[in-house]
């Protein structure tokens, strides 16, 4: 989900980034057996972004970014040994946190006790159950 949300607000995949060719390490034949892709579902989720691009930014290739895709060691032509492997990854990184302040950064400090009621008005909203179970998730982690 924390993968999909940062997409929404405009990250695109980790191994995709210009400053590293994850594209060359993809065995190709097989990842589109493996996930029933075909070439256009390759190129969407796999070829590298363009480097003179001015729609977007990007720091140094960060392996441990949740927005790299984890793939398994035989998918890639060089497996473990590969710069584009990793092992799973379910949390943002250091450097996805940086590229988020960056990218959106604060004009002031929130309250704590502000942050605690937004998130006791979403948790008791008509929002959807797994929206709510969030909001009380978080609530939990603030005590």
């Amino acid at each position: 989900m924390m993968h999909e949300l940062l997409h929404a607000i405009g990250f695109d995949h980790e191994h995709q980034s210009p400053a590293v060719d994850c594209e060359q390490e993809f065995n190709k034949s097989k990842i589109l057996a493996a996930y029933g892709w075909n070439d256009a579902d390759f190129k969407t989720n796999l070829q590298q972004l363009e480097r003179d691009s001015h729609s977007y930014t990007w720091s140094s290739y960060d392996n441990k970014s949740i927005m790299k895709y984890y793939f398994d060691p035989k998918l890639l032509n060089n497996g473990q040994q590969s710069p584009c492997y990793s092992p799973e990854n379910y949390l943002p990184s250091d450097r996805d946190y940086e590229g988020l302040r960056n990218a959106y950064p604060a004009a002031a400090a929130v309250e704590p006790s502000r942050s605690r009621a937004a998130l006791g008005t979403v948790a008791g909203s008509n929002s959807p159950a797994a929206v709510r179970d969030l909001a009380r998730e978080l609530q939990s982690l603030e005590q």
